[in-house]
């Protein structure tokens, strides 16, 4: 790294910790385009880090998470809280940004200097999180920012990968949706810290929570935490003091008998296995790709001459015949 670059990292890094929204944007646009010049950042930020609460909001397209975090905004700033956002979009086909979506919802607050938004493209990234997120709640965290909400892209089904990134997760339904009871059944009780059913004013909404109240008392596994199910009308503002507060003791829940000590020692350890896997497959491919022969067997499996696994076959014993000398 040229030293006029370390230069501006350390500046940014400077006014981050002061709160400056212009330098915690820069970062971020840093981490999502320029990701080997950010890893200094990242070195020199994360010291700053592990003081916020960090709030996942997840569900299906059109449960209302942008408006529920509108109005969760609004619950924190009024109780005199910081607040950041990091909202996960999909990725365009055409430009490689996010589409923003209903994000004009959360606009009311772009002039606090308290509260700061930012959308995310998920990069194509299968778990509906950007493998970028966690370095940008870090930029928010060292900001100062007491409470981050990360929205995580739905794609009908929970993004599991949520848990391995936030503290409280939040679960959001609306009734007459055909696939919120299947993603109920789909093997992610362990996931929701808080169940929120969203647009309580629709019919069926005394179905849709008799059916996670069943499905909770059906999980057998041990938890020391019983998650609530709350419900919310977003146009009304109707059960978001019971949403927030349900929020805040969770939080209180995780700082006894070091429960927030031991969820984010497990988070440590995903992440740098994570890291590590990434890594591994970044310089593999790379050197998969210097291989002798490998256009020509690439070639062959798009004439139909081999298939794949024979392909596969093939480098992995010119793979093993390289790293054998």
């Amino acid at each position: 790294m040229e030293i006029e670059d370390r230069d501006k990292i350390d500046i940014l890094i400077k006014k981050l910790l002061t709160g400056d929204k212009l330098a915690a944007a820069k970062l971020i646009s840093m981490i999502e385009d320029e990701p080997e010049k950010a890893l200094k950042a990242m070195q020199i930020i994360y010291q700053y880090t592990g003081k916020a609460h960090i709030i996942g909001v997840t569900g299906a397209p059109g449960v209302g998470k942008s408006s529920l975090i509108n109005y969760l905004i609004k619950k924190f700033r009024a109780e005199n809280l910081s607040v950041g956002v990091i909202a996960v979009d999909a990725t365009s086909p055409f430009t490689g940004g996010a589409v923003l979506g209903d994000r004009i919802r959360m606009q009311e607050h772009s002039t606090d200097p308290e509260v700061f938004i930012r959308s995310m493209g998920s990069r194509g990234h299968l778990g509906g999180l950007a493998l970028s997120t966690q370095k940008s709640i870090r930029v928010l965290d060292a900001m100062g920012k007491d409470i981050i909400l990360v929205e995580s892209l739905g794609v009908g089904q929970v993004d599991i990968a949520i848990s391995n990134v936030v503290d409280t997760v939040s679960l959001v339904l609306t009734p007459l949706m055909g696939d919120a009871i299947q993603t109920i059944k789909a093997g992610i009780m362990e996931i929701p810290d808080i169940y929120v059913i969203n647009k309580s004013d629709l019919p069926g909404i005394n179905i849709i929570e008799n059916e996670i109240k069943s499905m909770l008392k059906l999980n057998t596994s041990e938890k020391d935490w019983e998650p609530p199910v709350v419900k919310t009308q977003s146009l009304t503002g109707e059960g978001f003091n019971t949403l927030s507060n349900k929020i805040k003791e969770h939080w209180k829940f995780l700082n006894k008998n070091n429960r927030l000590k031991s969820k984010r020692l497990k988070q440590a350890e995903i992440e740098v296995l994570e890291t590590l896997s990434e890594q591994i497959k970044s310089k593999t491919w790379k050197e998969i790709k210097e291989i002798k022969d490998f256009k020509e067997i690439i070639k062959k499996v798009s004439e139909r001459k081999i298939d794949p696994q024979q392909a596969v076959y093939i480098l992995t014993k010119k793979i093993n015949k390289k790293f054998s000398r």
